[in-house]
This record gives C-alpha cells, structure tokens and sequence, in this order.
C-alpha cells in the first residue's frame, strides 16, 4: 500500500513540475473570472437557496378556491389561511389566550377591549403590520354585501385605531367568547379587495393556487397541498407516491397502510368536534322523553369506539369541549341495556309483532339521516343493527354535504341525524342549543327556558369559575333532557412519511394543529 503511495506522489509531482506555467496561467485567469461572477453569484443566491429547499406534499380532501380567512367555507381552506395568515390571539389546546399579533391586551368595563400590537412584524410583500390592518379586517368583515363566514363574529362591534399599533373594540354588551374568536387572520389594508391576493403575516407565503394544488414557501421548507374530492382518491395518491402525508383518515383506512414501513403513523384526539345522534324532537314519538332513554341505552357505544372511532377517541358526555366536559355527571343508568329499553317501551305499551314494535296500529320506525363521511356511515350502521335488534324498523339515507345542507336541514327532513359538530374553543353552546336557534343550528329543536337561561348567563359572564358552575348546570340538563346520544370526541389519523421529522402534536386540538410546527420541520433528502 505505501509503494502505491508514493508511486502517486511521484507521479502528480512530476506533473505539476512539468506543467507549472501552463497552471499558472489558468490560476491569474481564474482571479478576475471570479470577481466577475460574484455579482451574478449574490444576485442568484436567493434563488438557488429557494431551489435547494426541500418540499413535503400532503393530500388534502376538498378544494381552496379562495386564501381569505374573512371567507373560509371548508376545512381545506382553514389549514391554508392557518399556515398564511395570524390572527391577534391564539388559543391553545386547553382554551387559554396566547398573544400573537398582539403583544397584550385589556378589558374595560367587561365590553372595552384595548389591543397592543407588535411593533416587530411585516406582511410578506414588505409592508409593516400596523392598527390600520385590524380595523380593516373587521370593517370588512363586518360589510353586509360581502357575507363574510364570520360576519356574525364582529356583530355591533366598534373598532378603532388609537395609534399606529393600538387598537380598541367596543362591544354592545359583554360577551366571553368575543376574545377566543380573534384568532381569525388579520388581512391586509393595503391590498383592496378588487386586487385580493393572499398576503399573510404567517410562517408561509403563498406561491401559487390552481384548481388542484397550492405551493406555500417559507423560510427552510415549501409545502404542496394537494386536491382530492374524496378520501379514497387521497389514500390511492398516498398509495402511488403522488404524495408524502394524508390526514384525516379512519382506523380502518389506517389498516390499509400497515405494511408500509416507510410511513409513520400519529393519533390525537379532536377536543373540539363530537359525533352525536341528534333526535328531532319536532317528531312527535320523539317527544317522549322514555322513548329517547329506551333508544339511548339501546345503543352499545362500547362496540362503536372499538370498530369505528379508534384507541384515541375520547367517550362524549355532552356536546362541551373535551376539556370543559364534568365526566362525573356521566348517567351509568344509560349505558348500553337492550334489556332495559325493551322492558320501558313494553311497559309503555309496545307490542312486538313480527319481529318490530307497534302501538295502535304504527309500526315503530325511524328514519336516520347521515352525511357521505365513511366514519359516520360506519357508525349509523352500528346504531341501525341496534335499534333493529331493539324491534325499531330503521332507514338510512346517506346525503351529499350539499343535500344536506340546503335540502335536509331547512326542513328538517330528518328523525335522527349523525353529525358531526366542529366547536370553537370557547365552551358556548348558545347555537346549537337555545331555543332561538331552532330553525337554525339547533338541530333537535329543543327548547327549555332553563338551558336558554343558562347558556344566555354564561355568555355575558366573564368570570371563568362562574361559567364553568352554568355549563355544569347545563351539561347535567342537558343529558337529563337526552336530546341526543352523545358519542364521542373522535381520533385524528395522520400518516406521513419517516423522512420527515421535527413534527410537534404537544398542543393539538384541531385538524389545522397537525402544521402548527412546520416552520421547524426537517425533510430528508432522497437522492436515489
């Protein structure tokens, strides 16, 4: 080995010697090249690091076709304008207020609030975040020939600049949720919404949108987003290698993906969304109370966590957020007891015959309603074959979100509907449950002055532990009542490629959380 050696030092020695001048030459001619090409060099530097950035591309069910938090229909365009844009708060997976375009802030007078905006932050084009920007976000929202999604949001609220980084609402009356609901994006006043483009003050910035896909850049990492009508396209893109990660996925179509080992696989639970089936109490057998208890314990809610919703799913007490729910008023007397329910409904007068219950004359029947969503689908199953077994003849007709949405729940065209309920971080429930909401979001038509009294309490009271005794009093009127058969909280699914790592779930609450620490994310190269 060192002959070797040394025969190659001799050699290239040898070389060199022989060819010095002609070296020497090339090295003077290389000097003013080089400062030539610096310039050029500087000029593309950004470009070339922009190339070298690695990207992660993830499907996503539904379509983005516009990046506006002042009008965000789906839950495609909420991940967006989440990574895009920042609104003056944000709320943590407990419920706590963090700053975040605003440094601090007070409250006056329980209706007076005074923001201190950070005085450090740019929009992505280069212009500085000013009060100027939070007026005009809410002016717009709140313009009635825009019918902005969150329009109700800033409802008689007076908003006004103070000074460059200062900015004062002034509310009709107290409201304790108004401060959890500023998280919403801050859009930019120096944009006109004739010449709308998405320009955020967010970790990314937008690079381009087109019917099937929108490219973020930020500072070490592009992200592609990818379109998909449906989960099974999404799973077949995974599948293919036409993208890298895919949420919102079942614990069967995790089966799917079990042998592929170049997946990692992270499981959440939604503190913010709870499945239920709700009874229309318009219905007129659907008015008894026994009735509703009878169909309520006929129900294995043990069978549905364990084929349908996933080890991360969370038992539903009530329709509150996971972290507000008081699982000691849980009724054990309504636990899943065939036995008993068909004992309350024999006692109450229903005969079986051939196999299904009567009374005068009527068959006992039930019509459910549930969306196109294979998790509900599968869990509507489970509850069919149960109140089949109970002796309740039951139909099920699976709609589209469009039929739903302006064909079913206007007329209520249903007796149970499984849905399932997106909530915000505030423990409000005044939408779904007071009795104002009834042709509205108040999707069972409930309607008792004491709920109504209490939801209206705990909205205008700012004290915490207050709130907390009224929604106790409500959640315990609530099951008494059994509007609904509250299911559970369900389980996020998130499968993604190994080679991305720096992923951070410590303060997920909701399906646009899973990006909350992208900016910091590290993609591994495959060169082969």
């Amino acid at each position: 080995m060192s002959k070797r050696l040394r025969f190659f030092w001799h050699l290239s020695t040898a070389l060199i010697s022989k060819n010095i001048k002609i070296l020497s030459i090339i090295f003077v001619l290389l000097i003013p090249i080089i400062f030539l090409l610096r310039p050029i060099a500087n000029a593309n530097n950004k470009f070339f690091l922009n190339f070298l950035k690695p990207n992660y591309t993830e499907g996503v069910v539904g379509l983005v076709r516009t990046i506006n938090p002042l009008f965000a229909e789906n839950e495609a365009e909420r991940l967006v304008n989440s990574l895009v844009f920042r609104g003056l708060i944000r709320v943590d997976s407990n419920g706590n207020i963090l700053p975040d375009l605003a440094k601090e802030f007070e409250v006056k007078n329980k209706t007076e609030y005074i923001f201190h905006l950070r005085t450090d932050i740019y929009w992505h084009d280069g212009k500085k975040f000013t009060s100027g920007d939070v007026v005009h976000t809410i002016k717009t929202a709140q313009n009635p020939d825009l019918h902005s999604t969150i329009s109700g949001t800033f409802r008689g609220v007076e908003v006004s600049s103070e000074d460059s980084h200062t900015v004062k609402m002034k509310l009709m009356e107290p409201f304790a949720p108004f401060l959890s609901n500023l998280n919403i994006g801050i859009i930019p006043s120096h944009i006109p919404l004739k010449d709308y483009r998405p320009v955020g003050t967010g970790n990314f910035k937008v690079k381009k949108l087109t019917n099937d896909r929108v490219i973020l850049e930020g500072d070490k990492l592009k992200i592609t987003l990818k379109f998909y009508p449906n989960t099974e396209f999404a799973k077949l893109a995974l599948k293919l290698g036409e993208v890298e990660g895919l949420g919102g996925l079942t614990g069967r179509d995790i089966e799917e993906f079990k042998d592929r080992v170049d997946l990692a696989t992270y499981k959440k639970t939604l503190k913010r969304q709870f499945i239920a089936a709700f009874f229309n109490l318009r219905k007129p057998l659907l008015k008894d109370k026994g009735i509703r208890d009878s169909l309520t314990s006929a129900i294995n809610k043990e069978e549905i966590l364990k084929t349908v919703a996933g080890t991360g799913s969370k038992l539903a007490v009530s329709s509150l957020p996971l972290n507000w729910q008081d699982e000691s008023q849980y009724n054990k007397k309504l636990d899943f007891n065939l036995a008993d329910s068909k004992k309350t409904l024999l006692q109450n007068g229903w005969k079986y015959k051939d196999r299904f219950l009567e009374k005068n004359g009527e068959t006992f029947s039930l019509n459910i309603v549930v969306p196109d969503e294979k998790e509900l689908i599968l869990i509507s199953d489970v509850i069919k074959e149960n109140w089949k077994k109970l002796g309740i003849q039951t139909s099920l007709r699976i709609v589209s979100s469009v039929e739903l949405k302006e064909q079913i729940l206007p007329s209520r065209q249903y007796d149970v509907l499984i849905s399932s309920q997106v909530l915000s971080s505030d423990p409000d429930q005044y939408v779904l449950w007071h009795s104002t909401q009834t042709d509205l979001n108040n999707l069972t038509g409930l309607q008792s002055a004491k709920i109504d009294k209490l939801l209206e309490d705990a909205r205008t009271n700012l004290n915490l532990d207050q709130r907390k005794v009224k929604y106790n009093e409500f959640q315990r009127i609530t099951l008494d009542e059994r509007p609904a058969i509250f299911l559970y909280f369900p389980e996020y699914n998130w499968l993604v490629k190994k080679k991305l790592s720096g992923i951070d779930l410590s303060d997920f609450a909701s399906s646009e959380d899973r990006f909350d620490s992208a900016n910091t994310w590290l993609l591994k190269r495959e060169i082969f």
